[in-house]
């Protein structure tokens, strides 16, 4: 066997047996504000989940609205939860990917990296648009009292809502998007 070659089965065969090793990755995931932050953003999303699930259980009777209500509570946490696990994921195998010695560590943890970011990432797109599509209708109705009433600095208030959240439905669908057609062209 070639030297060359026998140094990087010896690589591989120490990659594969450190795979369990994930210390210094969970350590860059801790160091990271941008996880901080949208583990926090998951975390109040599921605390409000929660409240809109209790008081939808202690009720006999639901109403519409209040089946409106916590679907609207379930597409939030959904999509602050997989926006959480993209890039924890993405933080955690990239720092994965550079204890790796080997090629064929490498291909094996980029293979897991493009599978989590994808799933996770296509998920946290189109919950996302989801959520700002319903922020844009209460909005736009909050927006449509407001000019009914005549009251200027709602009308304000609402408008840079509006805006907001078109921003949103635009960049997620995008997103969504974008990322599915990554997808599609690997897949093939």
């Amino acid at each position: 066997m070639a030297p060359a070659l026998r140094d990087e089965m010896l690589r591989t065969v120490r990659d594969f047996r450190a795979t369990g090793t994930f210390g210094q990755p969970l350590m860059s995931a801790l160091k990271s504000g941008g996880d901080g932050i949208a583990l926090l953003l998951f975390f109040y999303q599921g605390q409000k989940f929660l409240e809109v699930l209790s008081a939808f259980s202690k009720k006999t009777v639901h109403s519409l609205s209040d089946l409106g209500v916590l679907a609207e509570s379930f597409i939030g946490i959904s999509a602050a939860g997989f926006a959480a696990v993209q890039g924890l994921s993405v933080t955690i195998l990239q720092a994965h990917i550079v204890q790796m010695d080997s090629a064929a560590g490498k291909l094996n943890t980029m293979s897991r990296l493009g599978r989590w970011s994808g799933i996770a990432g296509n998920a946290a797109f189109g919950f996302g648009a989801l959520a700002a599509a319903i922020d844009l209708g209460k909005h736009s109705r909050q927006w449509a009292k407001a000019l009914a009433q005549g009251n200027q600095q709602a009308l304000a208030a609402t408008t840079l809502q509006i805006a907001g959240d078109g921003i949103l439905v635009g960049t997620n669908t995008w997103g969504a998007k974008h990322t599915t057609s990554i997808i599609n062209q690997i897949l093939k």
